[in-house]
């Protein structure tokens, strides 16, 4: 039998606002030490994802537009004061860096279909929304492992029963 994504799924993901700065966003990275948040809407629904590197790549694009003698930087690393430069990005708006074009998969999806969709798009993290397109969980490249062994562990013998047609999404 097929893992399903909510057999493997993190719930109760962090959200935030639309309307919210980075530094909020900053806030609940450190605090909750996770590296994505679901930005929603006043009604709750899923507009786009957060990532830790979306709020760096912004610093980063700061630095460069800011100071014209640092258009060779291209990584949070090679920024030598980079709380000092994430200063300047606090109290922009997050629709400033966050993704809003965002795949996501049902609880109810199986867990092949959400690899393939991971694998294909290169996510690290993706969001199982409701009916609503409400936020009700999340997986990570683990959960997809976890449950794919999972799946193989219910049925060691199970036949290949794919397509090669995945260019569907």
């Amino acid at each position: 039998m097929a893992v399903l994504v909510k057999d493997v799924m993190i719930e109760n993901p962090k959200t935030l606002i639309n309307t919210a700065n980075v530094g909020d966003a900053i806030q609940i990275f450190a605090r909750e030490k996770i590296s994505s948040i679901f930005i929603v809407d006043k009604t709750g629904e899923l507009v786009g994802i957060l990532s830790d590197a979306d709020i760096i790549d912004d610093v980063v694009h700061n630095v460069r537009k800011k100071n014209k003698q640092l258009n060779h930087i291209r990584s949070w690393y090679q920024v030598d004061c980079f709380p000092y430069y994430l200063k300047t990005v606090v109290n922009d708006p997050i629709d400033s860096c966050y993704t809003s074009r965002v795949y996501t998969v049902r609880p109810d999806d199986t867990m092949r279909e959400a690899s393939k969709i991971i694998n294909k798009r290169q996510l690290r993290h993706m969001p199982v929304v409701d009916e609503d397109n409400k936020p009700v969980g999340l997986i990570t490249r683990n959960n997809v492992v976890h449950g794919l062994f999972k799946e193989f562990l219910d049925n060691p013998n199970a036949e290949c029963l794919e397509d090669s047609q995945d260019d569907d999404f």
